[in-house]
């Protein structure tokens, strides 16, 4: 009875063993997933990886990078003793082809982990014999897995995985293991280089218009002084064409500037170092000094401008300039989008704590699956038309915002579009301000506005 009993405890023993390697292993990966997920920067990624194996599953590891001409660098090494970690670093640096240990050159051309057992396989980077095997003695590396990183198909590294001091071995069930984890590691290389990629091309990005900001400026101011003056020289002579011609450089010279300073807008928005300067303003004058400024364009286009102001609306605490700068940005989306004949209105409403301002267009409307995205950075109506920069929007959202108020739009097809915002009122506490956000076109239905033409 024992011995039939035998073979099937073996079998249980067995399982229950693979089951707990199993949990071991899942768990592990779980938290190395954890610690790779923390930083995103690419150095310190790397360096995470190095350690997070060591000691459960190393007693030193290390992680080769493959270069663009195929030379690789041997960018960490990690061992939690300091003298051996001083060993170690010897080894750091580029390596040529043709030096590379056999396990690790195996890994990179098959694309497969290999294992390696009494063999150091350190490079030598042209390192004389007896100071080569001197430092191997004392590193005292025995058996090693070399795991390769692979990132869309193509090895891009390896990730060394060693046993030393503590006299453990690697089996096949390691050789799995290491693989999971240069999977792993893998993903955390990509997401920092993406980062890496990303933060490189904004820094270019911002020293571009910095450039075009400061440069450029000042050599189109110089062209629009003399385009000034161009244009009050040729009205005394009878020469019609030249004068006209000075007005479109002159005018040309004014669009080149709004558009540099809506590029500095968006890029001030989008690093958080936007600010305003509110003070109390006269709600009745605003309206009134913005269909001022903008009547002009409306007529333009043979557009009909009307206004709707509320009695007894409070003050607003806003910064001017800026605030008349979002009428702009709106009203100019709505001329552009508007056909002749039809009616644009600018309009105010009390609301609790605020004002609502808002924007009324007979223009074609807004597709529902783009409503969502018309304040986003470079959004235009449209695909495939060039109608504006798209910043226009993006300006207006950051500029609310900024005050603490909240901009949202509505939309029908053929009927027209809503754009409404809101600014807090002068008695508005900074308190009240940050509990509101984005979607007041849900939570106040009954601020649309009649979309009838003016």
């Amino acid at each position: 009875m024992l011995a039939d009993r035998a073979p099937r405890a073996k079998e249980i023993a067995g399982r229950r063993g693979a089951e707990a390697h199993a949990h071991t292993r899942l768990e592990f990966l779980t938290k190395a997933s954890l610690l790779l997920a923390e930083s995103i920067d690419y150095e310190t990624t790397l360096s995470a990886i190095a350690h997070v194996v060591v000691p459960a599953v190393a007693d030193l590891s290390a992680i080769d990078l493959i270069e663009e001409d195929y030379t690789v660098r041997k960018f960490v090494a990690y061992h939690p003793e300091q003298h051996k970690q001083e060993l170690l670093d010897r080894f750091l640096g580029m390596i040529p082809p043709e030096r590379l240990p056999e396990g690790m050159r195996a890994a990179i051309e098959t694309a497969r982990p290999q294992r390696r057992d009494l063999t150091p396989e350190f490079p030598t980077r042209g390192m004389p014999d007896a100071e080569y095997n001197e430092i191997l003695r004392k590193i005292g590396a025995a058996s090693t897995i070399f795991a390769p990183l692979i990132l869309r198909g193509q090895v891009v590294g390896v990730l060394r995985l060693s046993m030393a001091e503590s006299g453990r071995g690697y089996t096949d069930e390691d050789i799995a293991l290491a693989q999971d984890i240069a999977r792993h590691a893998s993903l955390a290389i990509e997401r920092a280089r993406l980062y890496r990629a990303a933060q490189t091309a904004i820094r270019a990005r911002d020293n571009m218009i910095e450039v075009v900001s400061h440069d450029l400026r000042n050599y189109l101011s110089t062209i629009r002084m003399s385009a000034v003056l161009l244009s009050r020289a040729t009205q005394t002579d009878n020469s019609p064409a030249e004068r006209i011609q000075a007005e479109v450089i002159e005018r040309s010279a004014v669009r080149m500037d709004w558009l540099i300073n809506s590029l500095l807008d968006a890029t001030m928005i989008e690093t958080g170092h936007f600010t305003v300067e509110p003070k109390t303003e006269d709600v009745a004058a605003l309206l009134d000094e913005a269909s001022k400024t903008l009547r002009p364009q409306i007529g333009a286009r043979s557009l009909q401008l009307k206004v709707q102001l509320e009695d007894q609306l409070s003050t607003v605490q806003c910064d001017r300039e800026r605030v008349l700068q979002v009428f702009a940005n709106l009203v100019g989306n709505a001329i552009k989008f508007s056909k002749e004949g039809g009616g644009i209105c600018i309009a105010a409403r009390r609301m609790e704590d605020a004002v609502c301002f808002s924007v009324s267009d007979t223009g074609r409307g807004i597709p529902d699956s783009e409503l969502t995205h018309v304040f986003e950075h470079y959004w235009t109506r449209h695909r495939g038309i060039r109608e504006g920069t798209g910043l226009g929007l993006f300006i207006a959202k950051g500029i609310v915002e900024a005050h603490g108020g909240m901009i949202w739009v509505e939309s029908t097809l053929g009927v027209g579009s809503t754009f409404s915002f809101t600014l807090p009122s002068a008695s508005r506490s900074t308190e009240r301000q940050s509990k509101h956000g984005i979607g007041a076109a849900q939570k106040f239905p009954f601020l649309h506005l009649d979309r009838r033409p003016a």
